[in-house]
């Protein structure tokens, strides 16, 4: 025992450096405990030695398991911000005033139209102008305006989004007009399509499909493809409400050059 514990010793001592503290710290191991404590007393001696004890204290606390943090979803949010109804009941951020109620609603459906909207809806005795959804534009349609600021231009070029267009006339005490248009911004989104099999490819590229609704893993059932409201654009409101003040202007112009 006494020769096993010697060779040992003598071995440390050959393979001792200043340049290798951690392998004789290491070697120390299995020799006896007076050689232990002689080579950790060195391995803290020297600089590299508090180098290689500041990774040993660092490594194991690194080991330590944060606590896990809740898992977001990019769903998880209230379903009634998905829908037009509940952007369009929002006050409006712009309104325009008139004292001729006929007036307003045919500047309203021309304004509408200038935009190149199609008017799809109209209840004259409620004062309401409804246009048909439309694909917004890209960058290339300069001859479109449903499109007013950069952000939502930038947008429209990455994915596919509609506008919707509101125009709501009511009546003042004091007897005036007041016109509140409102636009509501909606996304197009589709579930990526499962390939199989390779004779599958052209399914791809398909515009159509052969069912509308599918299942997740879960076993809940998702339409394919469907549109969801995702903002009001403030942007389009007052430029359609500026639109509707120059027609005024215009139009209170002509009357009073017709009077005099």
């Amino acid at each position: 025992m006494n020769a096993t514990i010697a060779r040992r010793r003598e071995m440390i001592e050959r393979l001792e450096s200043p340049f290798f503290p951690s392998l004789s710290f290491s070697l120390g191991v299995f020799a006896s405990r007076r050689s232990i404590k002689s080579c950790f007393r060195r391995l803290c001696a020297s600089g590299a030695g508090l180098l290689v004890l500041a990774c040993f204290f660092t490594a194991g606390c690194a080991t330590q398991r944060a606590a896990p943090s809740p898992k977001l979803v990019a769903t998880n949010i209230d379903e009634k911000l998905a829908t037009s109804e509940y952007w369009f009941n929002r006050p409006a951020i712009d309104c325009v005033k008139a004292a001729d109620y006929d007036t307003l609603w045919n500047i309203c459906t021309k304004v509408a139209i200038d935009a190149f909207f199609t008017v799809e809806r109209t209840d004259y005795r409620n004062g309401f102008i409804s246009t048909k959804p439309m694909a917004s534009k890209q960058f290339f349609e300069f001859w479109r305006s449903d499109v007013v600021d950069f952000h939502s231009q930038l947008a429209c070029d990455l994915a596919t989004h509609r506008r919707v267009v509101h125009f709501t006339i009511f009546r003042q005490p004091d007897g005036c007009y007041v016109c509140e248009p409102k636009v509501v911004v909606e996304h197009y989104s589709e579930i990526e399509r499962r390939i199989t099999a390779v004779n599958q490819y052209q399914d791809a590229f398909s515009v159509s499909r052969q069912v509308e609704n599918e299942t997740t893993e879960e076993g809940t059932a998702v339409r394919i493809s469907y549109w969801y409201a995702e903002r009001r654009d403030d942007a389009l409101e007052r430029s359609l409400a500026n639109r509707i003040r120059g027609y005024l202007r215009s139009a209170s112009t002509t009357s009073n050059s017709r009077g005099t």
